[in-house]
């Protein structure tokens, strides 16, 4: 996913060239963002096994269900757990990406103020990984790990190690 401003930063200013490229630049983040973390929802509709319904689908299709039932399907009875569990497979999505990206996603993901992506630092080369479960919960593994690199190979923004 190309570079790019994914939102403005709160609080700080902004230029007018920032706040157009961001206008140009967000859309796209965000649908790659959506592409790639959204949640299963269970679905009774469909033999209790798990679809691939975003939440903000499932919300707008169950609009009449009310807390209680919506958090119900989300708990499909015993017998249906153990079905699942037999089927269940992970899923793996490497996403190679600039660090502004991994930030606003990091920040999406974990339902953060997006505008706060540019309090993060992840260094170049880190790896970033998430845990996204069927129930919708979401939960970062490691956020810009470079445990992998020498310290001289460590760098950020043109920079080289940690002092900087």
């Amino acid at each position: 996913l190309n570079e790019g401003t994914p939102s403005i930063n709160i609080p700080g200013s902004a230029s007018q060239r920032v706040i157009d490229a961001t206008k140009m630049e967000q859309p796209r983040i965000e649908r790659a963002f959506r592409k790639y973390f959204h949640r299963e929802v269970y679905s009774p509709a469909n033999d209790a096994n798990l679809v691939g319904n975003s939440i903000d689908e499932a919300n707008s299709n169950n609009k009449e269900n009310t807390l209680h039932q919506q958090i119900e399907n989300l708990n499909p009875p015993e017998e249906d757990v153990s079905n699942d569990k037999k089927n269940a497979q992970h899923e793996f999505e490497i996403i190679v990406c600039h660090g502004n990206v991994i930030r606003y996603m990091f920040c999406r993901a974990l339902q953060l103020p997006p505008e706060a992506w540019l309090r993060l630092c992840t260094f170049n080369c880190s790896l970033t990984y998430f845990t996204i479960r069927p129930t919708g919960s979401v939960s970062c593994r490691t956020l810009g790990d470079i445990g992998h690199l020498g310290l001289d190979h460590s760098t950020f923004s043109m920079h080289h190690g940690f002092n900087w």
